[in-house]
């Protein structure tokens, strides 16, 4: 399939090939921003992506410092929520280390770092319970991506319309198009 060219903004990129959002997209000459908290994350992504803008923080709604609990340099579990941490930590039987790490909104990343006269295509935010700030920290007047996908923990359909990032993107002009446990692919339709 054509994809046309495009940009696109990955948050907890995590990997730049493995359970990647945005590896098809620049396998096909698009062009993006990666953001993770982990080093090691960024680094690979500067190997692999260094045609993109790969950026070492954590995503937010202030400027500053956050606690970052991480089961590892490369796990999906690694989150800024401690409620979530704390479900982990159960889960696998694992404390998470504490780190602070520097937290940044997503309207002052993009703008200082999207190229001039870029919009962007596609969203994708996979901040482990942490994706409802992320998307609030955006500035949705300026920057309006075509599709955003997110991650949403809950266990139906009832539970996404209900949920506050449903209605937070609603109200910034999205609708939901599907619905793919764990994440919510959701398309731009008006300004609110």
């Amino acid at each position: 399939n054509d994809v046309g060219n495009g940009f696109y903004v990955d948050v907890g990129a995590y990997d730049p090939v493995d359970i990647s959002n945005t590896r098809i997209f620049y396998e096909r000459g698009w062009r993006g921003i990666n953001i993770d908290l982990s080093s090691a994350t960024i680094e690979a992504f500067q190997r692999h992506r260094p045609a993109d803008i790969n950026l070492h923080c954590a995503v937010s709604l202030v400027e500053g410092e956050l606690d970052f609990f991480s089961f590892g340099p490369k796990s999906v579990y690694n989150t800024l929520d401690s409620s979530a941490a704390e479900n982990y930590a159960r889960r696998l039987g694992v404390t998470p280390c504490i780190e602070k790490v520097r937290a940044v909104p997503l309207s002052k990343l993009l703008a200082d770092h999207l190229p001039s006269g870029a919009e962007i295509s596609f969203l994708s935010v996979d901040a482990e319970g942490h994706d409802l700030p992320v998307l609030q920290s955006n500035d949705w007047t300026r920057y309006r991506p075509e599709l955003v996908v997110a991650e949403l923990h809950v266990d139906d359909i009832s539970e996404v319309i209900r949920s506050e990032l449903m209605g937070f993107m609603a109200s910034k002009g999205y609708r939901l198009r599907y619905w793919t446990p764990p994440s919510v692919i959701l398309q731009r339709i008006a300004l609110p």
